[in-house]
C-alpha cells in the first residue's frame, strides 16, 4: 500500500510497518467500485475483533480533499496526501494542522506531483513523480533532493536507527521494485542511494508490476511483503536470502489462477483489460505489521456467493489466524503502532464538516 514505521521502546531493535498495498489510481478505483455502501450479514463483525479508540477531526486550516496515503509516525503525528491537490500535510496526533510539505525553500520553482511521504526517524522521505523524491526535516521543512538513481514504487517501508543517545535517525529505505519480468526487494539508504537487491521473483510478475502493489513490511532482522495476488507473507532475511511463506489464504480468497496476458492497446484500454480479466478474482490492497508479531491484511473476497466485499483478517508471524475474515468497508489507510487508521466522510455532508475525519482502532 501508504508506508510508515514505528520505533520500539527498545532503542536496539526497530519495527518498521509498512502501510501497504497501494495501486494505482485506476486499480484502486476499480477495487472500491466494486464494494457494497453497507455491510451485509456476516456471523463475525470487525467490532468484535477492533474496537475505535479515538476520532480526530482533521483542522480546516488545509482542506484536504481526497486522501489517497497516510503515514504515521511514534507520535502520532500524521502525514496525509491528498490526491486532488498533490498536496502532503503534517498534522499533529490531535488534528492540529502543522503545514503542508513544500520544496520552495530547497528548490524553487519545482512542482511537486508525490506518491507518497514517510516518516523516518528525524526525516520525512517524500517519492515524486517528476523529480523522483525530496528529503524533510521532522518538522516539514525541506532539506534537499534524494539520491539521483532514485526511482520510487508506490509503497516504501523506512527504518529509522537509534544513535548513541537513543536519538531515532533516518535509516535505510526498503520497497518492491515492479516490472513485467519480475519483481524484487531493494534497499537504499535514507538519500536513496542504492544499497543492495533481493532475490528476484517471477511469479505473477505482469499483474504485481500492472497494480504496483506490494507492501513492505521490515521486523527485528526480517523483511515481510505482501503482494496483491496472495494474502501470505514472503520472508527475507535482511542479509538477502528468502526465509519462508507465513500466513494463510481464507476460505474466501478466490485467487488469481495464473499471471494476466499483457493487453495491447493505449494506458486506458490495457487498464480496462486488466480490471475485466482480474474482476472475479480477489486481490489484497493493503497490508501491514500492527505490531511486532501481526500482520492485518485488507482484501477483497466472497462468501457464499455474495458479491465483492472487503475484508480484514490478522495472522501471526508463525502463520496462525489471529483474526478471521471480517468486513470492513472503510479502507485502512495505516496499519501500525499498534493500531489502523480509516477516514470517515460522514461528517462532510450531514454536518458540513471541512474535512474527513480520521478514525483509529485498536485489536481488543
Amino acid at each position: 500500500m501508504i508506508a510508515r514505521h514505528k520505533e520500539s521502546q527498545d532503542p536496539g531493535r526497530v519495527v518498521t510497518l509498512a502501510r501497504g498495498m497501494a495501486a494505482r489510481v485506476a486499480c484502486l478505483a476499480v477495487i472500491f467500485l466494486a464494494f457494497p455502501l453497507c455491510t451485509a450479514a456476516h456471523s463475525q463483525a470487525f467490532s468484535d475483533y477492533f474496537q475505535p479508540v479515538d476520532t480526530i477531526a482533521l483542522s480546516p486550516d488545509v482542506l484536504i480533499g481526497k486522501v489517497y496515503r497516510m503515514d504515521v509516525d511514534a507520535d502520532g503525528r500524521m502525514l496525509i496526501l491528498d490526491r486532488s491537490t498533490f498536496e502532503v500535510s503534517l498534522f499533529e496526533s490531535d488534528g492540529r494542522f502543522i503545514r503542508t510539505l513544500s520544496v520552495e525553500a530547497c528548490n524553487p520553482g519545482f512542482e511537486m506531483h508525490p506518491i507518497g511521504a514517510y516518516f523516518n526517524g528525524d526525516e520525512i522521505f517524500l517519492t515524486n513523480s517528476g523529480i523522483w523524491g525530496f528529503r524533510f526535516n521532522s518538522d516539514g521543512t525541506c532539506k534537499g533532493p534524494v539520491d539521483d538513481g532514485f526511482r520510487p514504487e508506490p509503497d516504501l517501508a523506512a527504518v529509522p536507527t537509534p544513535d548513541q543517545s537513543g536519538t531515532w535517525k533516518a535509516g535505510d529505505i526498503f520497497l518492491l521494485d515492479t516490472n513485467r519480468s519480475g519483481h524484487q526487494i531493494q534497499r537504499f539508504d535514507h538519500t536513496g542511494a542504492h544499497k543492495m537487491d533481493y532475490p528476484l521473483r517471477t511469479d505473477f510478475a505482469r499483474y504485481v508490476s500492472r497494480t504496483s502493489m506490494g507492501s513492505v513490511n521490515v521486523v527485528g532482522d526480517e523483511i515481510l511483503v505482501v503482494r496483491p495476488h496472495r494474502p501470505t507473507a514472503l520472508v527475507y532475511s535482511l542479509d538477502g536470502p528468502f526465509l519462508r511463506e507465513i500466513g494463510t489464504v481464507p476460505d474466501n480468497f478466490r485467487a488469481l489462477p495464473k499471471d494476466i496476458d499483457e493487453p495491447e492497446g493505449d494506458l486506458q484500454q490495457k487498464m480496462k483489460a486488466i480490471a475485466s480479466a482480474v474482476m472475479e478474482y480477489s486481490s489484497v490492497f493493503q497490508a501491514g505489521l500492527i505490531n511486532d508479531s501481526t500482520m492485518v491484511v485488507q482484501y477483497t473476497g466472497r462468501i457464499r456467493g455474495d458479491k465483492r466485499k472487503p475484508y480484514v483478517y490478522a495472522y501471526n508471524l508463525d502463520g496462525v489466524e489471529q483474526v478471521p475474515p471480517v468486513v470492513m468497508t472503510h479502507a485502512l489507510f495505516y496499519i501500525g503502532q499498534g493500531r489502523v487508521y480509516t477516514i470517515d466522510t460522514s461528517r462532510l455532508d450531514a454536518q458540513h464538516a471541512d474535512n474527513p475525519d480520521v478514525v483509529v482502532y485498536e485489536l481488543r
